[in-house]
């Protein structure tokens, strides 16, 4: 008799709407529960991702500051322009430097994934890629003025806010493995012939990675506090020895990654991702 009134009692209950109670064993279990464990297969969530926060050590920005950090995208490419052309302009040195640390973050992360666009008869381009981050990563960079265009297996055709076409060559790729937790790309400017080495990942193997700082391991752990994904981006300008390595097909990926790329890289800065709670009542951990 109890357990079928607590059937009917949780089945009329306005708080949890269209609740359907298909035995009569897990009721009365309920009042047991101390803690909710889910897997990642969206149980909870809606497996939609949207960045919801860069930080870059001395400045961070957040979905209030996107048209701000926009701005400074675009002055940083203004000044690219300027300068390849042979017109100078004064700036101040830390709106420079501002500009540029923004330029390159934002660069990095429109480089360093394994997303394609898909552009249909006139219409928008949409995002195909094995991991929705990767997606919400690039709908970001396309939010604040730099759009994935064009990608194949050997360039990457990227869009800044005055329609200018950046291409870039894809040299190598070091795809993403659970067990590698990270993820990287070699590209050549083809404007600059600059050669450089991107990577992104979780913070326990990026941290080993990239130059001592001090401030990486506080913000990543504010950001998981706030429910958000991290992922660390850095970057290395490649030498000619570097270079000569990554062509030698005869290299063994492993040792190029560890001994020639994988140190002392620029830490570029930290994003937060956040995976949107399904709609609806959601239970929390708790007693």
């Amino acid at each position: 008799m109890g357990k079928t009134v607590y059937a009917y009692q949780i089945m009329n209950d306005k708080d949890i709407p269209d609740t359907i109670v298909r035995t009569s064993t897990i009721p009365e279990e309920l009042g047991r529960i101390e803690y909710f464990l889910s897997d990642k297969t969206g149980t909870l969530t809606k497996n939609d991702m949207e960045l919801k926060k860069l930080h870059m050590g001395t400045m961070s920005y957040g979905v209030e500051s996107l048209e701000d950090l926009s701005n400074q995208l675009a002055a940083a490419f203004q000044q690219t322009k300027e300068s390849t052309s042979g017109r100078h302009h004064p700036h101040g040195k830390s709106k420079r430097d501002m500009t540029s640390r923004v330029r390159d973050i934002v660069l990095a992360l429109a480089l360093c994934h394994n997303v394609t666009p898909v552009v249909d008869d006139g219409e928008e381009p949409t995002y195909q890629a094995s991991s929705p981050d990767e997606i919400a990563i690039v709908r970001w960079t396309e939010r604040v003025g730099l759009t994935l265009v064009f990608r194949d297996m050997n360039e990457i055709h990227l869009r800044t806010r005055n329609d200018t076409i950046l291409e870039f060559q894809i040299l190598h790729t070091f795809p993403f493995t659970s067990e590698s937790k990270r993820m990287g790309i070699v590209v050549k400017d083809k404007a600059t012939n600059e050669i450089m080495f991107y990577q992104k990942g979780a913070d326990v193997v990026m941290s080993r990675i990239v130059h001592y700082n001090d401030w990486l391991d506080e913000e990543c752990g504010n950001m998981a506090r706030e429910g958000l994904r991290t992922l660390v981006i850095a970057r290395k300008r490649l030498s000619d020895d570097a270079k000569s390595s990554i062509s030698d097909r005869k290299a063994q990926e492993s040792a190029v990654v560890s001994s020639i790329l994988e140190n002392d890289l620029e830490l570029l800065g930290v994003t937060g991702v956040e995976d949107k709670l399904q709609d609806g009542p959601v239970l929390k951990y708790g007693c």
